[in-house]
């Protein structure tokens, strides 16, 4: 099978996100809530606003969202009041959908040493820079771990084209934004490739 280009997997992303159609836009919702304790009391939320997978999302769900969210007991009868659905930008995961399972879907190919991706560019060479044999031999007993060595051209395997590849001024991978106007989205895992058991990857973290 040939590996997917960058044209193709930004067009497959179109395909998924097309701008401007009401079906793919973030969707939220905004409501009211009463809650009853059993053993008396209650507490009330006015203008809770929440990200949804979809178009839509019943009170039940919203319900035993706020009772596991919040971690309470003891709770007895919960309302949901004008509820209202309205398009606006995700802040977090949708409360109906927080594992994300159809959120992305793996395109890429596995890395292996010889692989072919064009005829014509050079395979990759996976091998030891230093093998646990060679470890052991240096550091203290019961101690040992591999290092791998890669050699590759960046069209290998399932790649992006940065603006860098076609124009001498374009941006490269060091300047191209996480969620950038070029197209497509990065993660942080790392190619995968075979017999190689750590490799560097464009780190995040998110300030909540």
């Amino acid at each position: 099978m040939k590996p997917l280009s960058s044209f193709d997997l930004v067009h497959a992303w179109q395909i998924i996100t097309t701008k401007g159609n009401e079906k793919f836009m973030d969707k939220r919702v905004k409501f009211d809530f009463e809650i009853e304790f059993t053993n008396g009391g209650g507490m009330q939320g006015q203008g809770f606003r929440l990200d949804i997978d979809g178009d839509t999302i019943s009170d039940k769900d919203l319900a035993d969202y706020l009772v596991k969210d919040m971690r309470l007991l003891m709770v007895g009868e919960v309302r949901i009041l004008n509820k209202e659905i309205f398009t606006e930008k995700h802040k977090r995961q949708p409360v109906n959908n927080p594992s994300g399972p159809s959120s992305f879907i793996d395109l890429s190919h596995t890395i292996s040493d010889g692989l072919v991706t064009y005829k014509g560019l050079p395979a990759p060479i996976i091998c030891d820079y230093l093998s646990r044999e060679q470890s052991r031999e240096i550091y203290e007993a019961r101690t040992e771990f591999q290092i791998a060595k890669i050699e590759m051209v960046s069209n290998t395997g399932t790649y992006v084209d940065c603006p860098f590849h076609r124009y001498q001024h374009g941006k490269d991978l060091s300047q191209v934004a996480i969620d950038s106007d070029e197209g497509f989205t990065f993660s942080a895992l790392p190619p995968k490739f075979e017999g190689v058991g750590t490799f560097p990857v464009r780190a995040m973290a998110k300030l909540i």
